[in-house]
């Protein structure tokens, strides 16, 4: 076989074989690919690309085992979740490949959530998720298909785990960064990360660029019997070196580590106005209690670009990227400024002078970081 199949797979070898010898690959049949659609919609915009493809994947021995080796070695979770990042996805020739692997995936995931009795928009914007993958990749290499990056960002849906509901994705997740103390009388809100070395800036030591010669202070949080002590997170989203003391008597643990939140993304299209966003979340505190009516969902947390604090120098008061963020308190994360070159510019180059202006927020965003001044990617945090 020309594409290699990590050794940890070496077993899963002459099963393969022996069933493509036996039965070909299933899902590259037209008759299956049809009806998967006809009972799930997942292929609304696509249908033809895609039988189209599956057709010239039979042609291919090779890429279609190779097909048939990631649909197998997915069905153990715990090992693939382990070994995927020495999975190949090639996306060359056969652009559709991975995703092809994905659409008995697909059909469970519409059982589960149909299962499950979801709103039928919910069922429908979550399973056409990895439609939307293929236009994603579209955009940036101009053609429909399916590389690494999307593969592995998909694996969060063959486990049933988000939840694309209304303008936002959501999933379950647990925090352990960081916690929140809430004053008993104002209500006020102080967030303190759990640990890590800092730089003078308040972000994470090895946050670039690293100064080899710049001061480092350790971030904390303690408890003691009458206060809490700590570094805590200021207004501009950035750990403070002065630690404080607040007392018991005055504040408590409104979010302690290991608290369940619901972890929020923020898909590409779609109008990104307040109500839309307000909508998604009662929509999804709704929707997640009854999935896990044993989970207390605390908060919702954003781990994003979009939560940099440094936003209001570049956008207007009152824009919806500002609004989106304004409920959220802010706080670093691990970060090379990256994010925003694959989100806002839809490239992974480093070369900044060519980054495209066809944007307001583009311009502004190359100036900067041709200025040398990077905008990073910032955890956000509000309680429900």
């Amino acid at each position: 076989m020309k594409y290699s199949i990590p050794s940890e797979w070496n077993g899963l070898k002459n099963s393969i074989y022996e069933e493509y010898q036996r039965d070909g690959v299933f899902f590259l049949d037209h008759a299956y690919l049809i009806g998967l659609h006809n009972k799930t919609g997942a292929f609304a915009r696509t249908l033809e690309p895609i039988i189209a493809a599956a057709e010239e994947l039979t042609q291919d021995t090779d890429a279609a085992l190779y097909a048939l080796f990631l649909y197998r070695a997915m069905e153990d979770r715990s090992l693939f979740l382990k070994h995927l990042p020495s999975v190949m996805i090639p996306d060359d020739n056969f652009p559709f490949l991975a995703f092809l692997a994905f659409t008995p995936y697909i059909e469970r995931l519409y059982d589960y959530l149909c299962e499950k009795n979801l709103p039928r928009d919910v069922i429908q914007a979550t399973v056409g998720q990895f439609e939307d993958c293929l236009f994603l990749y579209q955009e940036r290499f101009g053609r429909l298909g399916m590389n690494k990056r999307y593969f592995d960002h998909m694996q969060r849906y063959v486990d049933c785990n988000v939840l694309n509901i209304g303008r936002l994705r959501f999933e379950i997740h647990v925090l352990k960064d960081a916690c929140m103390l809430e004053s008993r009388k104002t209500g006020n809100q102080v967030l303190f990360p759990i640990s890590g070395e800092m730089n003078e800036c308040g972000l994470y030591a090895d946050t670039p660029p690293i100064d080899p010669h710049g001061t480092v202070f350790h971030a904390f949080f303690e408890e003691t019997e009458t206060d809490y002590v700590g570094t805590p997170i200021g207004a501009d989203g950035k750990c403070q070196k002065t630690p404080i003391r607040l007392s018991k008597s005055e504040y408590f643990v409104r979010l302690p580590v290991g608290a369940h939140c619901l972890a929020v993304h923020i898909p590409a299209k779609g109008a990104f106005t307040r109500e839309a966003c307000e909508e998604s979340y009662t929509r999804a505190k709704e929707i997640f209690s009854l999935l896990f009516p044993d989970i207390e969902i605390k908060a919702f947390r954003c781990h994003s670009w979009m939560m940099a604090p440094e936003l209001k120098e570049i956008l207007r008061e009152g824009s919806n990227l500002l609004t989106f963020q304004a409920p959220y308190l802010k706080y670093p994360c691990r970060t090379r400024g990256e994010d925003i070159l694959n989100f806002v510019f839809k490239t992974t180059s480093t070369d900044y002078s060519t980054l495209p202006e066809d944007t307001s927020l583009q311009r502004a965003l190359k100036q900067r970081y041709l200025s040398g001044n990077l905008l990073y990617e910032y955890n956000g945090i509000f309680t429900i």
